[in-house]
């Protein structure tokens, strides 16, 4: 794989060193002309001429398929959302929910709100864990979590703050174990590591397109496992059958029935051409570009005095994302001077007493150099040496 070939299909790269993918990736070159081109057919041929109609649809279901086969499902298990909450917002209002009803969640997520409303509003007991840097650990902390109230378990399968990487299968069985419900947040893993949502065994999956997937801003996806769609109403009618003489309404048996709204499909055939442009290169391939990198990262790092990294070591947990501390020196100082030396990165998410983790997020993608991570190295060498 010729990566500096590759690196020429993001022209960002040349105007900064960008290592901010868990933020949001850049868009290749290719996929952008894309977009281009179908936004420059919809204003000279308008949205509902027949031919490009049929090509914008054609586009949209072969996105859907790419999307099935890079991630180890069926198109019917996935709907098209745009973005993490609106999935998460999919199952959760789609369950009927009881006083006392329990949801085991973390320390580390991003996105809280509905679980809160549950609490509120029905009585829900959310409990958040604290995830430990230890496989073994973890799993024996989340079973001891587990109950025979538990309903419906909310975790990253890769932390944004630390990099986490969870055993999502084991979790899985566990949970399950006691009759409750899995759904992860995927958006620090889809596009970074292989994905196989059938052999994981999670009942629902969010996945963002704009961050390691590297697609357009606002189009995801949320994936049902077949056998689970039936446990979930619409809280939104989407697409289904109407019958007028009855007054009825019957969805549609596939995941497309929480396809609420209209819809940008130029932002849907966008992310079907960043899948296909990452399908072309193998998962796997950038998978394990992108841990060498991080590995080049933290050999660097771990030989300044006054470095902590913050994140997994344990290779069965660590991933690309990787949380730093310079010690002495606050997190927003390190962020700004790096954009004073044209590198992107940006202060960890702390969670609420969580001050350990204060600290800066360097996310390098498969486009990026270890020229780029000695910009960003050279950053704190100069920091340290000022302190």
């Amino acid at each position: 794989m010729d990566w500096q070939v590759i690196r020429d299909d993001f022209p960002a790269s040349t105007h900064h060193v960008y290592l901010n993918t868990a933020g949001i990736g850049i868009t290749p070159l290719p996929v952008t002309v894309e977009m281009q081109r179908l936004l420059g057919a919809w204003s000279a041929h308008g949205a509902t001429t027949p031919v490009f109609r049929d090509e914008l649809g054609e586009l949209e279901r072969r996105a859907r398929e790419r999307a099935a086969e890079l991630f180890r499902a069926s198109p019917h298990e996935l709907a098209f959302t745009g973005r993490v909450a609106e999935s998460l917002h999919i199952v959760v209002d789609g369950l009927s929910w009881h006083s006392g009803d329990e949801v085991i969640t973390s320390d580390e997520e991003v996105i809280y709100a509905p679980l809160y409303r549950l609490a509120q509003e029905h009585g829900v007991v959310v409990k958040r864990m604290t995830l430990p840097h230890d496989r073994e650990e973890l799993l024996k902390r989340f079973q001891s979590l587990l109950s025979s109230r538990t309903r419906f378990v909310w975790l990253s399968d890769t932390t944004n703050k630390t990099g986490i990487h969870l055993p999502t299968k084991e979790i899985c069985a566990l949970a399950h174990e006691r009759g409750a419900l899995v759904m992860f947040d995927g958006a620090q893993t889809a596009g970074q590591f292989p994905l196989d949502l059938h052999a994981m065994g999670c009942d629902a999956y969010a996945i963002t397109g704009y961050k390691w997937l590297l697609g357009p801003y606002g189009c995801g996806l949320c994936y049902i496992r077949q056998e689970a769609l039936a446990e979930l109403r619409p809280h939104r009618l989407g697409r289904g059958e109407l019958d007028h003489e009855r007054c009825a309404y019957t969805p549609d048996p596939t995941a497309r029935a929480f396809e609420f709204s209209v819809r940008n499909l130029v932002l849907r055939c966008g992310f079907g051409s960043a899948l296909a442009y990452l399908a072309a290169m193998g998962i796997e391939a950038i998978w394990q570009r992108t841990m060498a990198l991080r590995d080049y990262l933290w050999g660097e790092l771990d030989a300044l005095s006054g470095v902590r990294i913050a994140s997994p070591r344990d290779p069965a947990l660590n991933s690309a994302i990787t949380c730093a501390i310079v010690e002495g020196i606050e997190p927003r100082a390190v962020v700004e001077a790096a954009w004073r030396a044209n590198v992107v990165i940006v202060p960890t998410e702390v969670p609420a007493g969580r001050d350990n983790l204060r600290g800066v997020r360097i996310s390098p993608a498969f486009y990026n150099t270890t020229e780029d991570l000695d910009r960003v190295l050279d950053v704190i060498r100069s920091l340290l040496a000022a302190r």
